[in-house]
C-alpha cells in the first residue's frame, strides 16, 4: 500500500520480512508503554492466533509522528492446515482518536459549565426567601425578597420587601 510504504520509509520494490519490519518499528500499546516485538499481531498470527482490532500507536519513520492504528491479523494455512504465513489489515484511526479526544474535552467543559451554572442557580435560590408571615394574608399574596437587593422590587402586582432574618 503506497501510504504504508511512505509512512514506513520503504521503497515500492523493497522486500522486508515481517519479523524485520516488526523489529524495526517503534510501536506502543494504547497505554503508551512499549509493545514488545513478539506481541506484533502478524507474528502472533504466525503462531496460530487470530487478532481482531488491536489498537496500537506507531512512530512513523518518514514523518516522525505517532499514529494510532487498528490491526487485525490471522494465520494463512495451506491445504494441510499448516501455517504458511499471516495476513494483516491495518487501519489508521488517528483522526478518529483526535475527534474522540476533542469530544471528550468538549464534554468535560460542558460538564464544568453545568456544575458552575448549577452552583450559581443554587446560590440565587438560597438568596430568595418567602416572608412566611404574609402567606396567610390573601390581601398581600406571596412576597419574594431577594436578600441581595437594597430596594424592594415588584413581584407581580405586589412589591417585595426585605425580610429580616
Amino acid at each position: 500500500h503506497p501510504t504504508a510504504l511512505r509512512d514506513l520509509a520503504l521503497g515500492s520494490g523493497e522486500v522486508v520480512g515481517v519479523e524485520n519490519l516488526a523489529s524495526s518499528l517503534r510501536v506502543l500499546r494504547p497505554d503508551g508503554s512499549p509493545r514488545p516485538v513478539e506481541e506484533a499481531p502478524p507474528l502472533r498470527a504466525l503462531k496460530g492466533e487470530v487478532i481482531t482490532n488491536q489498537e496500537e500507536l506507531i512512530h512513523t519513520p518518514a514523518r516522525g509522528d505517532l499514529r494510532y492504528r487498528q490491526v487485525s491479523s490471522a494465520p494463512v494455512r495451506d491445504g494441510g492446515g499448516n501455517i504458511i504465513g499471516s495476513v494483516s489489515v491495518v487501519r489508521d484511526i488517528t483522526e478518529s482518536k483526535r475527534m474522540e479526544e476533542e469530544l471528550r474535552k468538549s464534554r468535560d467543559e460542558l460538564e464544568l459549565r453545568v456544575r458552575e451554572r448549577t452552583a450559581e442557580l443554587e446560590a440565587a435560590h438560597a438568596s430568595v426567601r418567602v416572608d412566611r408571615s404574609t402567606l396567610g394574608d390573601p390581601r398581600i399574596g406571596l412576597l419574594l425578597v431577594d436578600r441581595l437587593a437594597t430596594e424592594p422590587r415588584p413581584v407581580g402586582s405586589q412589591h417585595a420587601r426585605p425580610v429580616h432574618q
